[in-house]
């Protein structure tokens, strides 16, 4: 691979507590962030300066989603509760009390028109977005949760046991189980491009799992120092970022493995803290967040 080389384009510090998830709305290039400081941020990405739409909830937001034909913010909290906002009309429609933990991770399926929700509890639950009815309660087990994945009909559940559950979307049935990490599975991400689901777990390994091949996994990296809780790819799926308790993000290449950088607080005045979320905003600009309460967008140039 050529050089590539790293700079940081932008430091926001809008919030008052640690920021936990990311989410870019296409229609209007916009970023909106959710933390535990009870708000939902929204920032553009043209000029990375602050929006004049923000939304206050009652509890810290752990998960963001947007059902875009709908144009719907879905909205997981601390506390249990799943809301919807119809962004064009800029209001609550649904308020969802159904767990008795936090929403960890929210995911859109467009072909089925469903709404997969991840909780604290270990139930991953499925909604008919046309009326928000829930059409199945999937207990897990006694774990958490943390993160979903979607790749034509296969939906990956990160589960705390350590398993990634892979389920089929016609019925919802259990189709392969993983025994991936040592301890809990906090991230999870298909790779379509290159037919691979990548995993990251609280053992701080990052493991590829070949899908056409029955997930066989291909290769398993002792990646960072501590857990790695977020996961993404570039818009061609060639270079991959990820995120980690260890205050570090680190860019890899897809195709052989291996890290291309390190981007830490010393090098390259990165995040203090937990790094808690990341996401490619297209082939050339990422961004992060973290517990230090920022914000950053990272720019990759390839020379």
């Amino acid at each position: 691979m050529k050089n590539i080389c790293i700079s940081k384009q932008a430091e926001l510090s809008g919030h008052a507590g640690p920021v936990y998830c990311l989410l870019k709305l296409r229609q209007n290039n916009l970023l909106l962030s959710g933390s535990a400081d009870k708000m939902i941020g929204s920032w553009n990405i043209d000029s990375y300066t602050p929006n004049n739409f923000s939304v206050k909830t009652n509890a810290s937001v752990f998960s963001l989603c947007h059902i875009h034909p709908l144009n719907y913010l879905c909205v997981g909290l601390s506390n249990g509760s799943l809301h919807i906002i119809d962004l064009n009309q800029k209001k609550e429609i649904k308020n969802i009390v159904h767990y008795k933990a936090p929403v960890f991770n929210i995911l859109y399926n467009s072909h089925k028109r469903h709404l997969y929700s991840a909780s604290g509890d270990g139930i991953l639950s499925i909604w008919d977005t046309d009326t928000f009815k829930l059409l199945l309660n999937i207990p897990m087990g006694i774990f958490k949760i943390r993160q979903l994945s979607l790749h034509h009909n296969h939906l990956a559940v990160a589960c705390g046991d350590g398993n990634i559950r892979i389920l089929e979307t016609e019925f919802y049935n259990e189709i392969y189980k993983l025994n991936a990490h040592q301890d809990s599975v906090h991230s999870i991400k298909y790779n379509e491009a290159n037919n691979l689901l990548v995993s990251g777990g609280k053992d701080a390994h990052l493991k590829f799992w070949d899908v056409g091949n029955h997930y066989k996994l291909i290769k398993s990296i002792p990646a960072h120092n501590y857990a790695i809780y977020a996961i993404d790819f570039n818009s061609d799926q060639s270079l991959m970022i990820t995120g980690s308790r260890d205050k570090t993000i680190k860019l890899w290449n897809i195709h052989n493995y291996e890290i291309i950088k390190r981007i830490d607080r010393k090098n390259f005045q990165a995040h203090t803290h937990s790094v808690n979320a990341v996401l490619w905003i297209n082939q050339q600009i990422f961004v992060s967040s973290g517990d230090d309460k920022k914000i950053i967008f990272w720019k990759v140039d390839v020379t």
